[in-house]
């Protein structure tokens, strides 16, 4: 699988997720957990995204994500046993620079190779065909933004920022979340705490990333007046990331990192601008009810 090609699984599976969430069956809510589990065991940043439901009391989400990350964990060992996960945390430690990876030996940090030789086409997957933008392909993380400006200490920036981000995403569920009972905005709630916080790890982010925005920016469609978005004044900053990111203005200089800032950027505020109007409407909705 080509870079990126995973980042629409994932996409896929909490968008099955939302439909389930979506639909009055007996276990909607614990299948919708199921397949965030399952994301969140191929994707470890995901579990951020049961913080809300963890606030909002939605056990049988819950339950439904524990059960999904055993699952998938469970049938890992089976197929490639425990050495498989050894090997990603020491990489995954050894990316982010939390390890010294030459303090370990060879055996320890490779997977040894196969003699298996590939097909150049396999099942309508055409390696030999490149992306045109792949040269542009730009890195979105916030570490290099420290590397960039040469700021010591970024690991523990990254951290502290990470945690203030955190912080303010519990304070506003706390405001906000806990007078919406929708579950529908819990949702749009989680995932938007993990792609904001996906900018915190300190490894590279890249362009094809942003296919996950799709979710949020599709919720809000669904859920938002879509007059509202329109002729709200942040559609500016979604317009221009798109364009940016179509290859529109390929002559401004990281064109691609302007685009992925922009686009989350609206789809941070809009889903806040949202969920705050959602959670008055909901308090007054319930001033009336008992009025009456």
């Amino acid at each position: 699988m080509n870079s990126g090609q995973i980042y629409i699984v994932y996409v896929f599976l909490l968008s099955i997720a939302w439909f389930c969430l979506n639909k009055t069956f007996k276990f909607n809510n614990f299948v919708g957990g199921v397949l965030v589990g399952i994301t969140a065991s191929l994707r470890p940043p995901f579990v951020l995204l049961f913080i809300p439901f963890l606030i909002s009391r939605r056990y049988s989400f819950l339950l439904g994500g524990l059960a999904g990350i055993l699952f998938n964990l469970s049938l890992s060992f089976a197929v490639v046993d425990l050495f498989i996960w050894q090997k990603y945390l020491l990489a995954m430690f050894g990316m982010t620079g939390y390890i010294n990876l030459s303090t370990f030996s060879p055996e320890q940090i490779t997977i040894p190779r196969l003699d298996i030789v590939y097909p150049k086409v396999v099942e309508g997957f055409d390696f030999a065909i490149r992306n045109p933008l792949e040269a542009h392909l730009d890195n979105t993380s916030l570490y290099d933004v420290l590397n960039a400006i040469d700021i010591p200490n970024k690991r523990d920036i990254l951290i502290a920022g990470f945690i203030i981000t955190i912080v303010f995403f519990l304070l506003f569920s706390l405001k906000y979340l806990l007078k919406n009972r929708d579950l529908k905005s819990t949702f749009l709630f989680g995932v938007l705490i993990c792609l904001i916080c996906e900018f915190f790890i300190p490894v590279g982010r890249y362009s094809y990333y942003d296919v996950q925005m799709l979710l949020p920016l599709l919720i809000l469609i669904n859920q938002a007046s879509v007059m509202k978005l329109i002729s709200s004044r942040l559609i500016i900053f979604l317009l221009s990331g798109m364009l940016l990111g179509m290859g529109c203005f390929a002559w401004v200089p990281r064109f691609l990192f302007f685009s992925t800032y922009l686009i989350t950027f609206y789809v941070f505020t809009s889903s806040l601008v949202f969920l705050k109007q959602e959670a008055k409407f909901e308090t007054k909705s319930s001033q009336l009810s008992v009025a009456d």
